[in-house]
């Protein structure tokens, strides 16, 4: 499968699929109670590990939410960014929310694309970037159908802190260069590209230098077990680790229409290095009952068993070396 195919894939499997995702998983991603940021299948939510920090520390931020579906963590984001009585609609103007900005892609989408230029879009999706006093939540998405789930829910929910949704492609970040205090990427994005190294580098592009991300991503073990250990008889690895082919769906005319990566710890680590970025947490979620349920082979036949999730943190090299002691840095 050649890269320009598994990138026109991310689009047209997420299009294709985005109303039974959202009518399966909708609101189980949305959290409970009033909404929560869910970080993983396990059901771990951001309100119980703090892996952004305080919540109250996000006020007056820009914060980015990559792959982010029908934008159901930045819903919680957006929450404490802006403030519950506050809009964005109210100080950021025309482009501000509830309209998808298309930005420029490699190839034209299955499904409506909005009507302006890549060129006019690409600096629109600038401009949203910048953020006002207020602060401001961006959800990104490459599928224009999963963000009309988002914009078709912001525009049920007037009320509510708006998020700005933009489509584009996160092997090229269409923000300005330190733009960014934080991005967020729960189960977003870094499974379904076929670079790494690349999407680490532009997230270090737009980010601040004393900004950080955190992503949760399928753990690198996951493609070594079948996803149904009941009907295939056992947890028996299935497939070697160090295989990285693809798994692909292809139509009957030969047309990519779903891809997924699997990279292993090494390849995630080396991307993270090669983009200037530090590791300053990782955790492998358990299986929490209370919350679980089943993804695919996230299960309870599989995760007591073998990590299904991996979360890390990464933050800029320049802050590590700031918040270094000067006898630390001799070393």
């Amino acid at each position: 499968m050649t890269h320009t195919a598994g990138r026109a894939a991310a689009r047209i499997g997420w299009d294709a699929d985005a109303e039974r995702y959202q009518r399966e998983h909708g609101d189980y991603l949305a959290g409970p109670g009033d909404g929560d940021l869910v970080w993983c299948p396990e059901g771990w939510l951001e309100s119980e590990l703090g892996l952004l920090g305080p919540a109250a520390d996000l006020a007056g931020l820009t914060v980015l939410d990559l792959g982010c579906g029908a934008a159901q963590a930045a819903r919680w984001l957006a929450k404490h960014v802006c403030g519950v009585s506050e809009s964005l609609t109210d100080t950021a103007g025309p482009d501000a929310s509830g309209e998808v900005i298309s930005t420029h892609l490699p190839e034209p989408s299955p499904t409506t694309e909005a009507a302006s230029t890549a060129e006019s879009a690409h600096t629109r999706a600038r401009r949203a970037s910048r953020a006002p006093s207020s602060g401001r939540v961006i959800g990104m998405d490459i599928s224009h159908a999963q963000l009309t789930f988002a914009q078709d829910w912001h525009k049920a929910q007037p009320s509510h802190p708006q998020v700005h949704l933009i489509q584009a492609d996160a092997h090229d970040l269409p923000f300005a260069t330190a733009s960014m205090d934080v991005i967020v990427s729960a189960f977003g994005v870094l499974a379904f590209v076929p670079d790494l190294t690349v999407v680490l580098r532009e997230v270090a592009r737009v980010l601040r230098p004393d900004g950080h991300i955190t992503v949760s991503l399928p753990h690198p073990v996951r493609w070594m077990f079948p996803d149904d250990p009941v009907a295939t008889r056992g947890l028996k690895v299935s497939t070697s680790y160090f295989d990285r082919t693809p798994y692909a769906e292809i139509s009957t005319t030969g047309e990519v229409t779903y891809a997924e990566y699997h990279h292993t710890l090494e390849d995630l680590m080396h991307a993270c290095v090669a983009a200037g970025l530090v590791v300053t947490r990782l955790w492998e979620p358990q299986w929490r009952g209370d919350r679980m349920r089943t993804f695919g082979g996230w299960s309870a036949d599989t995760v007591d068993l073998v990590p299904k999730t991996l979360i890390v943190r990464l933050e800029h090299r320049s802050l590590q070396k700031r918040s270094a002691s000067p006898e630390s840095s001799e070393h």
